[in-house]
């Protein structure tokens, strides 16, 4: 993964082991829920925000920022069995919808 971040690694360790396997299926593409918790507040700290505004701010934050980390690390980590991912929280009737 190219890094020490902790929270990278412990996160794509078991994408990547689960990569390996899915692809000794013969399967070639995977459907990801990346996304889900940004995009729905799934956090527990979501639950903590005072007000419909900062909940909104903050989901727009971290919205903003995924494709620079859990989407490029959700990516690498597939990649490297050559899986194709599906992330099905970014299809865009259904983010222009929310």
């Amino acid at each position: 993964m190219e890094t020490y971040d902790i929270t990278t690694v412990r996160a794509s360790t078991p994408m990547y082991l689960m990569a390996r396997a899915i692809k000794s299926l013969g399967i070639k593409m995977v459907l990801s829920g990346e996304g889900a918790d940004e995009l729905f507040g799934g956090y527990l700290y979501f639950h903590k925000t005072p007000d419909s505004k900062e909940f909104h701010e903050e989901t727009v934050r971290k919205l903003d920022k995924l494709h620079q980390y859990d989407c490029l690390r959700a990516n690498k980590s597939l990649a490297a069995w050559e899986l194709k991912e599906g992330c099905l929280f970014w299809i865009k009737n259904l983010l222009k919808r929310l």
